[in-house]
């Protein structure tokens, strides 16, 4: 093979960890033990790249001289996997194995060319066109790195394979950005051109595709420098539609850094929360660093972010809201009585999902993030505690109302409306106050 073959022992970079790597991930013996003697695997792209670098593997990309679907099949039923086609065009497909610390992900390829070598070079950048193959003894062989893509990593330089792969996958562009928001990387001059010139063929990518690579950008934490990129490739009109502002840019990055202040102040108090998920590959973090900049960005009323990234239904809700979020709710926080049920029967009046309105609404006070979130804690504390169902249940039972007052639909809505705002207000604490407070309205 021509170009770059380096012995791994030779180098010393980590042998014994990779081996580790592939024994908890059950791919030696496991995998490995499935292959016909003079069967080829090949360990490619990103998590060659973790590895040399240091970082933790969860995804595994392997790539096969031939068609690796029933490699793939096979490899779920011995780990008790899930598997699933990807792309049955391109005999692509995955496998997902959970475990407690999370989901691994394996995906099984064929060459993109007629060998090996072809394949890598077809791949979208240096850092990730590095393949390793695995022997079915669990052996590992050399390391193959035809565009030199070791010397690229050790630059930090983020650098095309050909002048063609943004024209073949423009969602390259964002990957790109991706990696070098991720690593603190430098795209090169030439590549960074390229990607520019297929910025606006984002259109041809079907919004799915573009909505994980968004959601993976706000996931990073230079996510910064990744907005910044994003700018100076022009992808942002693209992606959210034109600005509504002359320092949209700006005023996204703002916001960015007014949640990741408050997500730094809740800390502990939030952990688990910021761990779910909307919709696969978007967490509530992402989600809500997508709503601060996309607020500061402020498209204009005929774009929809939540549209053309096609969000699903949650999700979309969610953003929606946000950015509609009136920084006015923010002062009623300090005259809510000291009580449980006051401050979550407020919270649950701020509407949309209650933990990212209340981080949100800490982005858009006049106070420093520590204090404003110090401020809307206990009523997501309360909130938390006294929830059902994404709801705090009313005080008064409707066919109470019914029976004792002969109120019939929006009329029983409006008199606990009414109740909740009485308890918002430290007025009514209990069910006889409410009652109370119920039989004097009706009296009048």
């Amino acid at each position: 093979m021509s170009g770059r073959e380096t012995n791994l022992g030779v180098l010393g970079m980590g042998w014994e960890r990779l081996q580790e790597i592939l024994k908890q991930a059950r791919i030696v013996p496991e995998l490995t033990g499935l292959l016909e003697p003079e069967a080829e695997l090949y360990l490619v792209g990103g998590t060659l790249r973790d590895w040399l670098l240091g970082r933790p593997a969860t995804d595994f990309d392997f790539a096969t001289p031939g068609d690796p679907t029933s490699l793939a099949q096979a490899y779920a039923r011995r780990v008790g996997g899930h598997w699933f086609m990807l792309d049955p065009v391109r005999d692509q497909s995955r496998v997902v194995v959970r475990q407690d610390r999370g989901a691994l992900t394996f995906d099984f390829a064929p060459f993109r060319a007629p060998d090996l070598e072809g394949d890598l070079r077809l791949r979208d950048f240096t850092v990730n066109a590095l393949a390793l193959r695995l022997y079915r003894d669990g052996r590992i062989g050399t390391l193959h790195d035809p565009l030199a893509g070791q010397s690229d990593l050790g630059e930090g330089s983020l650098r095309a394979c050909s002048p063609g792969v943004f024209v073949d996958d423009p969602l390259r562009v964002l990957k790109g950005v991706r990696h070098a928001a991720a690593f603190g990387w430098q795209i090169e001059p030439p590549t960074a051109y390229l990607m520019r010139e297929a910025a606006s063929q984002l259109f041809m990518i079907a919004p799915e595709r573009v909505r994980a690579e968004v959601a993976a950008i706000f996931s990073v934490p230079g996510l910064p420098s990744g907005i910044n990129l994003l700018d100076h490739l022009g992808l942002l009109p693209n992606l959210f539609g034109p600005a509504g502002r002359e320092d949209g840019t700006q005023e996204g990055r703002r916001g960015v850094t007014a949640i990741d202040g408050v997500l730094a102040a809740a800390g502990e108090a939030v952990v688990g929360l910021l761990s779910e998920e909307f919709e696969a590959g978007f967490s509530r973090v992402a989600l809500l660093r997508l709503a601060a900049f996309v607020r500061g960005w402020h498209p204009h009323r005929v774009a929809d972010p939540a549209e053309r990234l096609r969000l699903g239904r949650r999700t979309s809700m969610v953003l929606r809201h946000l950015l509609q979020l009136s920084p006015a709710r923010y002062p009623e926080v300090e005259a809510l009585p000291a009580l449980p049920r006051a401050r979550a029967l407020w919270a649950d009046s701020c509407g949309g999902s209650v933990p990212d309105t209340l981080l949100f609404l800490a982005t858009l006070a006049e106070a420093p993030p520590a204090v404003a979130f110090g401020r809307l804690l206990p009523a997501l504390h309360d909130w938390l505690a006294l929830q059902r169902n994404g709801r705090i249940p009313d005080l008064v039972d409707g066919h109470w109302l019914a029976e004792q007052f002969g109120l019939q639909g929006p009329a029983i809505g409006q008199a606990m409306a009414a109740v909740r705002q009485e308890e918002i207000a430290g007025r009514v604490r209990s069910l006889e106050e409410a009652r109370h407070f119920l039989q004097r309205e009706n009296t009048r």
